[in-house]
């Protein structure tokens, strides 16, 4: 399993765009403001094309199979 770390100040505000994007609530002036976000660096174009790219890979997984996965076990905790 992976560890987890917080995300960085890029990773936050391309998921803000993505997620504010997706639910189609900008307006001229949010699109705007977005264009000019990813013009600012080359690495803020990078985080959001990677941000889509994640949401598209998880939107091709079947949904049948996942259902049907059984869930993980986890170990009860031990005293000691």
């Amino acid at each position: 399993m992976t560890e987890s770390h917080p995300l960085s100040a890029i990773e936050e505000a391309a998921s803000a765009w993505f997620m504010r994007r997706r639910a189609r609530t900008s307006d001229a002036g949010a699109e705007q403001a977005f264009q000019a976000w990813l013009a600012q660096s080359p690495v803020h174009r990078q985080e959001y094309e990677r941000l889509a790219q994640v949401w598209d890979d998880m939107a091709a997984l079947p949904r049948q199979a996942a259902a049907r996965a059984p869930a993980p076990v986890m170990p009860a905790p031990t005293c000691g």
